[in-house]
């Protein structure tokens, strides 16, 4: 362990679900320099945290119990001799346990209706949902679908995605499909143009041939997106987010 002023940084951090994927998260990194108020740092190396939201205190929830569609902010925290975990509902300013001063905060993940966590992959900042069988992320969550707007005139579905981007997301990434000869496209405002335009193409489009393209856009300020699409069958889906950290 090291101290002395400094930023929080992470390096080659990971966090993904645990042994229960409802409740837990584990965190590893080969160091992890947390801060106190003060922006006094705290290196520790060689990370390996299991954390358990359905618990309080270090290694779990920083109070009260893990609620229904609630974002969660993961920390690494220490008290100069021992390194733990922490997930809270704040971003900023987590009920710390006793004794513990330095933290840092790592990601961010939400629970779905049942107050259980979606399957998820974080390598550094880039956040992703990892889509498995018969869990709660047995697809890539939808942010916008079917016909909506005008591809030609144009004008543009707002959506928003902040039910699956993290509030402190910087990018967030994903794919839109259709699956015929339609045409669909999204963009990270409503100033673009047409789906055909020569001079402000929209950054995202899928014409005239079935199958998937891949978007990332800068956080405009909001989580939000803008979305139109001549047919039924076009989908737009989120992947995940890089995370502010």
């Amino acid at each position: 362990p090291v101290k002395g002023t400094s930023t929080p940084v992470a390096s080659n951090l990971v966090i993904t679900n645990g042994g229960t994927p409802a409740s837990t998260v584990a965190v590893s990194a080969s160091s992890v320099t947390m801060t106190d108020s003060s922006s006094i740092g705290f290196t520790a190396t060689g990370v390996g945290l299991a954390i358990n939201a359905a618990t309080t205190g270090a290694n779990g929830l920083d109070t009260g119990s893990l609620a229904n569609n609630t974002w969660y902010y993961i920390y690494a925290i220490s008290n100069g001799a021992t390194t733990a975990g922490l997930m809270s509902t704040s971003a900023t300013a987590p009920t710390m346990p006793t004794g513990y001063t330095y933290k840092m905060r790592v990601g961010a993940i939400r629970t779905d209706g049942s107050a259980g966590f979606y399957r998820f992959y974080q390598r550094g900042s880039r956040f992703s949902y990892v889509v498995t069988a018969a869990t709660n992320t047995a697809a890539l969550p939808s942010i916008a679908s079917g016909s909506a707007g005008n591809i030609t005139s144009p004008t543009w579905a707002a959506t928003t995605i902040s039910q699956w981007a993290s509030p402190t997301a910087a990018v967030v990434f994903g794919t839109i499909s259709e699956g015929s000869s339609a045409t669909a496209m999204l963009a990270p405002n409503n100033a673009y143009g047409a789906y055909n335009s020569a001079s402000n193409p929209p950054p995202a489009v899928i014409s005239a041939s079935a199958g998937t393209v891949q978007w990332s856009f800068t956080v405009e300020g909001t989580l939000a997106a803008y979305y139109a699409s001549n047919a039924a069958d076009g989908n737009a889906q989120l992947i995940g987010w890089v995370d502010n950290l």
